[in-house]
């Protein structure tokens, strides 16, 4: 469903080609041809296609009316994760401050996009039902800052769902290449929630089957200086699972992760966290 934008941000953006945009326009920390990269691998990548399904599952679980819900997908890329929660039937409004992924979610049929940082956007304040920020967070500096730009267009009682990297000894080049600050614990991501005003009321990490591959082949690699850049085929190849029994295994591992956050139970380990956060 197509949402009054002119309304929502009190005028301040303006419509051209299907896409919204502000005046100004804030600097984030994510290379320029990160969103080309992704658009390129996301339709067939097992990784994007499981952190929808993680995140699908617990949107659907905490926001009942679906109709009268708006979700703001926050920093949402190429809208990959926005197209499958407006399919689900949520009003959806993707925010992004890079053109090429605002395009590329008009491409996919997102219909409400915004080409411009959650700042600059004046969206009225506790006026979205839920939003969601996904491998968002990590590339701000100002964590405590943005968290509370998101709580503060958030209706009281409205829900943030957040995934981020997690495990610091998990950091590797593919960190360094795509911008991040930090990878997180379930104790610091709470905590950054709680600062703000948000009651964390599930948490979980996941992504369990990846934690030996991303430590043999990027962490110590990386800490070794043997693989010190990102490479767009060895990063496409990695997202595609591989026809053999670590491939199968790492499968099994993820349907049976999904099967118990969708049941509301916690995984202990995985190089991700999923936060459901709702304002106090």
């Amino acid at each position: 469903m197509h949402v009054d934008l002119s309304e929502l941000t009190g005028g301040n953006l303006q419509a051209a080609n299907g896409i919204w945009s502000a005046a100004a326009m804030e600097e984030v920390s994510y290379p320029e041809e990160g969103n080309r990269e992704s658009f390129r691998i996301e339709d067939s990548s097992y990784w994007f296609q499981h952190r929808n399904a993680v995140i699908g599952s617990l949107v659907q679980h905490y926001v009942i009316n679906k109709t009268e819900s708006l979700f703001l997908d926050v920093g949402g890329g190429n809208g990959f994760q926005a197209k499958a929660i407006q399919d689900l039937g949520f009003s959806t409004l993707l925010l992004e401050p890079g053109r090429i992924g605002c395009e590329n979610a008009l491409k996919r049929g997102v219909l409400n996009v915004i080409n411009c940082a959650l700042a600059d956007a004046c969206i009225k304040p506790n006026s979205i039902a839920a939003a969601g920020a996904f491998d968002v967070v990590e590339h701000i500096d100002a964590q405590e800052k943005f968290l509370s730009q998101i709580h503060g267009v958030l209706e009281p009682g409205g829900y943030l769902f957040m995934t981020v990297p997690a495990l610091r000894w998990l950091w590797s080049f593919e960190d360094t290449y795509t911008g991040h600050f930090r990878r997180y614990t379930l104790k610091t991501a709470a905590s950054a929630l709680s600062q703000v005003g948000f009651e964390v009321e599930f948490a979980s990490y996941f992504f369990r089957p990846l934690v030996v591959p991303i430590f043999l082949l990027r962490a110590i690699p990386s800490a070794l200086r043997i693989r010190t850049a990102a490479d767009a085929d060895v990063t496409e190849k990695e997202h595609s699972l591989p026809d053999s029994f670590v491939g199968k295994l790492i499968g099994r591992g993820l349907k049976k992760e999904l099967t118990r956050i969708d049941q509301q139970r916690k995984v202990a380990i995985g190089s991700s966290l999923v936060m459901v956060a709702r304002k106090r």
